[in-house]
């Protein structure tokens, strides 16, 4: 605890007053202007300059070059290692910073959050030095929560800060790697990987507390669905599989665990539509149970994964697509609970690409075919089309086809070891005989 001389306490109190009395005038009145500052009477000027860079509405405003020659300028005289008292008084108090009551849209929400400048600084994207100089002048503010019970690492992790950090949080306050906010029940660990946070941070935060990996938030998310949810772009899609494949390893029954919609992972992935394919085969893949399993599961509503995934629109991704149906053909015919398939839904938007459609169409007619002329025609128009893996499909729908196709006899063999793992085991015996029909002196190689 901080032993003051009477001055400054008397400054303390001017500064406690103030945010008293302004929270007080914001809940009586709703013209309040949530990014006004306290006034502080008794505050050196430089304090009132500082308050007002941490008090910029976003991160293109804010300069953390300029925060940090304030905050170095002012060290004790009798220990130039130390802040000053009045940096002290400064990082103890709380403001309405306008970052955060610059989207209050309710009479709740109108009362300003007051938080103290350490707060102001994480969101804004302080670098570890000022974040530093703010810790050492209020360590106290680290214990502190938002009106939302976002804790500093919360807050850290939502806003893409560095690894360095994240790890000076911890180091200095280890509990926070398990606290859960009041509204969304989230950790830091659910928070970083929302926000889509670089692959060594949720290193961290797993590293720091690996029971975090199994909290579930409000929504029943774990922190594996909240990154598969999470709407990557360009470089930021390598990180995201990253982040994805270091999430499964560390456990790996969450791919199986679905959240209050009854959604797994791979559907949340399905349904942002923004992860690479590689990730979206390690949440397929990786499934205990097998990709089958993965792709052929659904939600509450009866929704697989193939349904969110032909659910976009113009965005909707062929290769998701196709890659889902090579999971789990089935599924192409599948409808929810309201009576819909993934082709309906592909064809509720116009603007859905045409392979994403035929693609579906496809599959769907596989169990219908009426000879093998039909579906040499099928096995056809999916090659031309570019789809080789797809007319695989064909084959493991009708072994007896190779023969109608004009295979030579030596690639039987090869045929038939392609088609092993696609092949259902409980028709295995039915699917060799077929292929093999005809050329008989093979059984003899």
């Amino acid at each position: 605890m901080l032993s003051l001389p009477t001055d400054q306490v008397t400054s303390l109190i001017h500064y406690t007053m103030a945010a008293a009395a302004l929270s007080s005038q914001a809940s009586s009145t709703s013209n309040a202007d949530p990014a006004v500052m306290v006034s502080s009477r008794a505050a050196p000027a430089w304090t009132h300059a500082l308050r007002e860079l941490l008090n910029v509405p976003n991160r293109a405003q804010y300069d953390n070059a300029l925060v940090r020659r304030h905050l170095s300028a002012h060290r004790r005289e009798s220990c130039p290692s130390a802040p000053s008292r009045d940096l002290e008084l400064f990082a103890s108090a709380k403001f309405p910073f306008a970052f955060f009551n610059a989207a209050a849209t309710t009479d709740e929400d109108a009362r300003p959050d007051l938080v103290h400048p350490l707060f102001a600084a994480l969101v804004l994207g302080a670098t570890r030095d000022v974040v530093l100089r703010l810790y050492e002048a209020c360590p106290a503010a680290l214990g502190e929560t938002t009106r939302d019970g976002l804790t500093p690492l919360h807050l850290a992790c939502q806003h893409s800060a560095s690894v360095r950090v994240v790890e000076f949080l911890l180091r200095h306050c280890p509990s926070l790697a398990h606290r859960k906010s009041k509204s969304g029940w989230s950790t830091p660990l659910h928070a970083a990987c929302s926000a889509g946070a670089a692959p060594e941070v949720v290193r961290a935060l797993a590293v720091a507390s690996h029971s975090a990996l199994g909290v579930r938030d409000r929504r029943g998310n774990l922190p594996l669905h909240c990154a598969a949810l999470r709407r990557s772009t360009g470089s930021s899609c390598d990180a995201a599989a990253e982040v994805i494949r270091l999430l499964v390893a560390l456990k790996r029954n969450a791919l199986e665990i679905e959240n209050g919609m009854g959604m797994r992972p791979l559907h949340c992935a399905a349904l942002s539509n923004s992860l690479c394919l590689a990730s979206m085969r390690v949440l397929a893949d990786m499934n205990p149970l097998g990709p089958n399993e993965a792709a052929s599961s659904v939600d509450r509503s009866g929704n697989s994964a193939l349904h969110f995934a032909s659910s976009h629109g113009s965005t909707a991704r062929a290769d998701v697509v196709r890659a889902l149906l090579e999971y789990a053909p089935c599924r192409a015919a599948g409808v929810n609970k309201y009576g819909h398939s993934p082709a309906d839904v592909a064809r509720f938007d116009a603007s859905t690409p045409r392979e994403v459609v035929t693609s579906i169409v496809s599959m769907a007619r596989l169990d219908s075919l009426a000879d093998d002329g039909e579906a040499a025609k099928l096995h056809a128009s999916l090659l031309a089309g570019g789809w080789a893996k797809g007319a695989d499909l064909v084959l493991v729908s009708r072994p007896g086809l190779v023969h109608r196709l004009g295979l030579e006899e030596v690639l039987v063999p090869e045929v038939a070891l392609k088609m092993e793992r696609r092949i259902p085991a409980e028709n295995n015996l039915s699917a060799l005989f077929a292929l093999i029909k005809g050329v008989p002196h093979l059984v003899a190689r």
